[in-house]
């Protein structure tokens, strides 16, 4: 910079670092990452309660904060509906869920606002905003996702439903996260199914770390991976389908799902950086 002096470069460097990143600016970026360490922390106090006994069951999020966290800034708690799965403590975090919340599901609290202690951590529920307690089976909320969505059309077509302002929003949508081996059970392809057969507004996220608890993708999902050009969901043309490697590219395609009233999937790569659950001292992979 010609004629520039160093407290002129460094005013022109803040004011760069001010500015928008990825279309964030700074306030919103730190604020994704508070949430992001938030899930963190919590994730490693909770195995810290079950190596002390006074925990019985831990699932681990860790490796798939910043998508859940971009999700979660996306949509709107108590507002939209929400068929998260047990990776998805960031996504809730953002929701709102407060972390005394997730700990006292953890060690089976009477005061646990989920379930009263009854479900299994990781199993996430806030009436508040709009999480349904879900069952421990996998690959179930996707049926239970597909259903709620029908019911908002429902709502939104049948003007003689009492209340009906109060209990649906014309341009809600529901949301449902799988892991990548939960895409081999029936319930995922039945709902996607419905969903597309209904037009429904949908978002499907599909969290691949590239195993199945123990099962690698490649020995489970046809082409080794699930939206490889010979993979098994490009064979589903009706649903688009976008693998995203950013969270920021997320809202193009949940945005025409809220607009459109139709399905939309979504796939991210994730790295999960823990073992299965608390009970499995296996690693995904091997130290090479």
């Amino acid at each position: 910079m010609k004629g520039s002096t160093l407290a002129d470069v460094r005013a022109a460097g803040r004011r760069a670092r001010g500015g928008e990143h990825e279309g964030l600016t700074r306030d919103e970026l730190v604020a994704a990452y508070r949430l992001m360490l938030l899930s963190r922390k919590v994730d490693d106090k909770e195995i810290q309660l079950k190596n002390q006994s006074q925990a019985f069951f831990q699932i681990s999020g860790a490796g798939h904060e910043a998508v859940l966290v971009a999700a979660g800034r996306h949509l709107r708690g108590g507002y939209d509906w929400f068929f998260p799965y047990y990776r998805d403590r960031a996504l809730c975090l953002t929701l709102g869920v407060t972390p005394l919340d997730m700990l006292l599901a953890s060690v089976g609290a009477k005061d646990d606002p989920a379930s009263g202690g009854r479900q299994m951590p990781s199993h996430w529920g806030h009436r508040g905003l709009n999480i349904p307690s879900q069952s421990s089976a996998t690959t179930t909320q996707c049926l239970h996702a597909v259903g709620c969505a029908e019911a908002s059309v429902i709502y939104h077509r049948v003007t003689q439903i009492p209340d009906r302002e109060t209990r649906a929003r014309d341009d809600e949508v529901t949301y449902v996260s799988i892991g990548d081996g939960a895409t081999s059970e029936g319930e995922f392809w039945e709902s996607l199914n419905t969903a597309c057969v209904k037009k429904l507004p949908v978002l499907f996220l599909i969290e691949d770390n590239g195993y199945a608890i123990s099962v690698p993708v490649d020995a489970q999902t046809p082409g080794g991976r699930h939206f490889a050009p010979g993979g098994a969901l490009p064979r589903a043309p009706h649903v688009p389908v976008r693998r995203h490697r950013l969270p920021g590219e997320l809202p193009d395609a949940w945005r025409r799902g809220r607009l459109r009233a139709r399905p939309q999937r979504s796939g991210v790569r994730a790295l999960t950086l823990a073992t299965e659950s608390g009970t499995n001292t296996c690693c995904y992979r091997c130290a090479t």
